[in-house]
This record gives C-alpha cells, sequence and structure tokens, in this order.
C-alpha cells in the first residue's frame, strides 16, 4: 500500500493569538503542532535530541531497524488520521501463516488454547481484576497460561496477568482481529519525516539540540518522558508504570522457509523477521529481526536477553553461524502504560495541567493503544488550547 506523498498546506492567518511553545518533538509534539498550526496558531516545538522523532527512530545504517517494536494499529482514529492528511508511508501486514508459537521448547503452528484466545475479542473483561484470575475463570487454567504468554506481544510487560484485566484484553481483542496493524515500509522514520514536513509546511518552527530547563512564559504543551515532564511542569507525581524491554536485533544469511515471527508463550519473549514484508530494510540476501523481551524484577537486560537467545535457538536453527550484524538495546519505560488493576486510562496524568500548560504522550489520560495514546492526547490537547485561543 502506498500514499502519495502530501501538497504543501498553507496555514490561515494566525491573528493575534500568542506563540504555543510544545517541548518534544516526537509523535506527540508533532501530532499537535500540526493540529495547531492548520488552525493558523503559531507554533515553535523545541528538542534536545539532534533530530525529531523522539524513540521513533531507526537505525541509519544498512540495516534499518526501529529503536524497539513499532507498529500501528489500523482500525483506529490514528489511522484514519494519517490517511485522510495523506501522511501514511507506504506499509504491510506482518503474516499471520508465519508465525510460530514456541510452547514447551517447540516451535509450532499451533499450541492449545490458540482457537480460544483468537475467539475471545468480543469478551469484556473488568477493571479492578488482574488478568490472570480473569483469564482463568473465563479459559480454565491451561488456556490462562497460553493467554498470558499470547498478551506479552501487545503488552510487552513481563507478566501481563499482574495488569487490570480490562487493559489487557482491550489489547489482545485488538491484535485477534484480521490484519490488526500495520507495519511502515523503510521503517518508523518514515512516519517522522512526513509529520515533519507537514509541519514545515504549515509554519512550525522545530529547533533541535534546543534543551529547555524551564518551561518560557505563555502556553506550553509538555510532550516529553514523564520524568522530563515532572521537572519542567515542577510536579514530582508525575508517575505512571510501564515496563523495559531487553531488545536483540540481528542480520543473518538468509534461509528459506523460516518464520516470520516467534512467540515464546512460556517465557514471554517474542521474534519478528521484519524483513519478510519490506526487503529494504536490509542487504540482499539477509534476513533482519528483532527480539523483545519485558525485564523481570531484579533481573539484568542480558539475563534477559537470554530468553531471546533461546527463542532464535527454536526458530532459527544455527542462528549463530550466520550472523552478519547484531545490535544490543534496551527501552526503559517506553512500551506505552501498564494500567494495575483498579485503574484505566482515565486515572493516569491529566492533560490539562492548569496554567497554561499541558501534557501529552503515551503514558497519560488518553485512551489507544501503543502509539494511538500519543495521538489522542495531542489532539485533545490541541483542542484545549484551540478552546482558548482560536
Amino acid at each position: 500500500m502506498t500514499r502519495a506523498t502530501p501538497l504543501p498546506v498553507s496555514a490561515p492567518h494566525a491573528g493575534s493569538a500568542p506563540e504555543i511553545t510544545i517541548v518534544g518533538a516526537g509523535l506527540a509534539g508533532l501530532v499537535a503542532a500540526i493540529e495547531l498550526a492548520e488552525a493558523g496558531l503559531r507554533v515553535v516545538v523545541h528538542d534536545a535530541a539532534g533530530r525529531a522523532g523522539g524513540r521513533a527512530r531507526t537505525d541509519a545504517s544498512r540495516h534499518r531497524v526501529n529503536l524497539g517494536p513499532h507498529a500501528l494499529y489500523r482500525r483506529g482514529d490514528f489511522g484514519a488520521w494519517l490517511q485522510r492528511k495523506q501522511l501514511l508511508p507506504a506499509v504491510h501486514y506482518p503474516s499471520l501463516t508465519g508465525l510460530r508459537l514456541l510452547k514447551a521448547g517447540r516451535a509450532r503452528r499451533y499450541a492449545p488454547g490458540l482457537l480460544k484466545v483468537m475467539r475471545s475479542g468480543n469478551k469484556e473483561a473488568p477493571v479492578d481484576e488482574n488478568y490472570r484470575d480473569w483469564a482463568r475463570r473465563e479459559f480454565g487454567p491451561e488456556v490462562a497460561r497460553f493467554a498470558i504468554g499470547f498478551a506479552s506481544l501487545p503488552t510487552y510487560h513481563p507478566d501481563p496477568g499482574s495488569l487490570s484485566a480490562a487493559f489487557v484484553q482491550e489489547r489482545v481483542a485488538r491484535s485477534v482481529a484480521w490484519r490488526p496493524v500495520w507495519y511502515l515500509n523503510g521503517g518508523w522514520e518514515r512516519l517522522i519525516e512526513r509529520l515533519v514536513e507537514r509541519a514545515g509546511h504549515l509554519g512550525v518552527r522545530i529547533e533541535t539540540r534546543s534543551k529547555l530547563q524551564a518551561l518560557p512564559d505563555g502556553p506550553c504543551i509538555v510532550a516529553t518522558g514523564l520524568e522530563a515532564a515532572a521537572s519542567l511542569l515542577d510536579d514530582p507525581s508525575l508517575e505512571w508504570p510501564s515496563a523495559d524491554s531487553a531488545l536483540f536485533d540481528v542480520a543473518l544469511r538468509k534461509k528459506w522457509n523460516e518464520p516470520t515471527a516467534v512467540l515464546d508463550v512460556d517465557d514471554h519473549a517474542y521474534i519478528s523477521r521484519y524483513s519478510a514484508g519490506d526487503a529494504s530494510i536490509a542487504p540482499p540476501g539477509e534476513s533482519l529481526l528483532q527480539g523483545v523481551t519485558g525485564i523481570r524484577d531484579s533481573e539484568s537486560p542480558d539475563e534477559a536477553r537470554d530468553r531471546i537467545y533461546a527463542l532464535l535457538d527454536a526458530g532459527f536453527a544455527g542462528w549463530r553461524d550466520r550472523v552478519v550484524w547484531q545490535r544490543k538495546g534496551v527501552t526503559r519505560s517506553a512500551v506505552g502504560p501498564c494500567d494495575p488493576p483498579g485503574t484505566s486510562w482515565r486515572d493516569r496524568p491529566a492533560i490539562d495541567r492548569g496554567s497554561e500548560r499541558w501534557l501529552i504522550g503515551d503514558r497519560v489520560a488518553a485512551p489507544g493503544v501503543l502509539a494511538e495514546t500519543c495521538f489522542e492526547s495531542a489532539r485533545i490537547a490541541a483542542g484545549l488550547v484551540l478552546a482558548k485561543y482560536a
């Protein structure tokens, strides 16, 4: 699927409204900037890094692998917004037929419990119960263990069973839909390039290598992680649970008939062969894979990464002898919110902080899965700003 390059868009007259400052040029910050600039407001975006994108980064080498797992759920408002504005890059669907499940040390196409989990998308789960207890009641103990393992993929959490049943079930339901996600051809940075281009056409100033120690006077949208936001907003209470992940990116000499992805439902690790759907991200004759697993309490990233190696052993025979390139990594609190039992997205840090300050990002009080929370929070904050100044 290919989208046409958008034409330049002229912003309407800004009028006498003050300039809006956005701190953070990641996904949320760029969406907010576009929404405001399209309405005619003057916008400046500051980012401490040397380029826009935040965590939505793609390796610039011959192996174009994202910084951590990135996917876009296609049946959501964010995808529709991108399509409507002609900002969606070329995409592809991951192959479901090439998925393998690792259970009891063996990679297989089917495992007991898969059918029940795949058919559970219409079930609603309670907010105030953990997913483990709810799944045991709904599926029985054996299938519940499988369901928790399956849920480690859309949550990237080392123990999804400990989270709110409603939170986990929403992600499971979205994941078992037909062709649930898009992968962006060429890497997630292709989307950032389009957002930056559109913002520039609208007159948005994006200042990189610009780290603000304090917020300026006037209206400000903070689009950073909660740790940085707590300092900028002088509010140490800004926090919400997330999870850390260990990553292992590896390029192998290609071997035919290997799986496109392997999910370990016992040890909660996942590997995707991203080059299976987009050959442009790896040199000819190579397969580019990314492995990810949640880091458990009192566990080092290297210990967590051992689960990825075991998954490679089971799904990609002789992989160690075929390594062409590899990279280890860790993402800290970068998988979005992980709602505990008794909480929902409404209980996360509020977007409107008062005194012309707004907070957006992936761990704030906005609905959605993965990047959708960034988008929804940006759109809500932009609406609040426009209600005041448009």
